[in-house]
């Protein structure tokens, strides 16, 4: 029987709504991509690769995610601080969390 294969898909997420999520695997951690110097993260999702670009705030809460977890990133809307930035909520696999601790 004849392997079958299907095309490799690439795109960028851009949430447009609060709740909007994205899940999959992290696979890659770009540096230093584009004329900002951004990070850009590569998650396998069931429908491709997607790729996000990092921001200072979601930089902040993937510095504890590792390459080939299980993930899942939603967005939190746009937050007002000391100026607008966009928030959100990074998840890891419940069976890939770190045991043990006092917390």
């Amino acid at each position: 029987m004849e392997k079958q294969y299907k095309d490799v898909t690439e795109s960028f997420w851009n949430p447009e709504k609060e709740n909007d999520f994205v899940e999959g695997v992290l696979k890659l951690i770009k540096n230093e991509v584009g004329q900002n110097k951004s990070r850009m993260y590569v998650i396998k999702t069931k429908n491709g690769i997607v790729n996000i670009w990092g921001s200072k705030v979601l930089d902040e809460k993937m510095a504890l995610v590792n390459l080939d977890d299980e993930i899942k990133i939603i967005y939190l809307g746009e937050k007002s601080g000391k100026r607008k930035y966009h928030d959100y909520k990074v998840q890891i696999a419940v069976s890939q969390e770190v045991e043990g601790g006092d917390e």
